[in-house]
């Protein structure tokens, strides 16, 4: 449920939605405490459900189903705060992935996942608060060409998405090559799992699909015709984008060295 898997999930856009913006962009990161809670309960409490092969490819399943309806519905949103909650549930589904893998690589690509998604949905969230002060809106149609006024915020914004899309060489990016690295071992470790390496695969072409909504969301917000809302806003002052810029700059760090982060995980496990 804190994950907002599915079918467990409907209170998860109300709850971004109608939250303050910086409330939400603390909520959001914690999102994740689900998973790293999973993760010490069921590696800590119950480590027999680890050998469950039945267990795990359910959870597996339930992670795909949601990586796939949260990507579908993030794309058929126009409020930016909605799409943003739809697009965290699709990410917990990849956590979730990662989790249910069976192998200390998918572990570490979820605990990657799971530092990435704060890190972007911080800069997505503070982008989302400002841009609904400075321009009145968060409707995306009400915001495209923001790239030619806002510059900084829109490349602060820019890569948030990038990392969410798995894109390299930010952190994401190593989130999901580890998760999906390490299902692929599992199924071909020892004796071939043909369930588990096509699930696998179908959450491969699901991650490239649901980059969708990324890639139009830049497209329609950041450039085209500057609308009329944008045209007459003010570019905020860099004393409020230095949360986003620097939130944006971590991603890049951790994603050129993305050991620093594994590592620690290692020596904290």
């Amino acid at each position: 449920v804190k994950m907002a898997i599915f079918p467990l999930h409907s209170w998860l856009p109300d709850a971004y939605t109608q939250s303050p913006t910086p409330i939400t962009a603390i909520f959001s990161a914690m999102t994740g405490i689900g998973g790293y809670a999973a993760i010490r309960i069921l590696y800590t409490g119950f480590p027999s459900t680890l050998r469950s092969w039945g267990f795990m490819m359910t959870l597996a399943i339930l992670a795909l189903v949601t990586i796939l309806y949260g990507g579908y519905m993030a794309l058929a949103q126009d409020r930016l705060k909605t799409l943003l909650a739809y697009s965290s549930m699709s990410q917990m589904g990849y956590l979730l992935f990662g989790i249910a893998s069976q192998s200390i690589m998918g572990l570490l690509g979820a605990i990657l996942i799971y530092v990435a998604h704060g890190f972007a949905k911080a800069i997505l969230f503070m982008a989302s608060g400002l841009l609904s002060k400075s321009a009145g809106s968060d409707r995306i149609r009400d915001l495209s060409g923001l790239a030619g006024r806002m510059r900084l915020m829109s490349i602060a914004f820019m890569i948030g998405f990038l990392s969410l899309m798995g894109f390299p060489p930010l952190l994401g990016f190593w989130g999901e090559l580890l998760i999906f690295a390490g299902s692929i071992y599992s199924a071909l470790s020892s004796s071939l799992d043909a369930v588990r390496l096509t699930v696998t695969l179908i959450a491969i072409i699901a991650a490239m699909i649901t980059a969708g909504y990324g890639l139009w969301t830049i497209r329609r917000i950041l450039f085209g015709e500057q609308s009329d809302l944008v045209r007459r806003s003010k570019p905020e002052p860099l004393l409020l984008l230095a949360p986003m810029l620097a939130s944006a700059l971590l991603l890049i760090i951790f994603g050129i060295q993305p050991t620093i982060l594994t590592k620690l995980a290692e020596a904290l496990a």
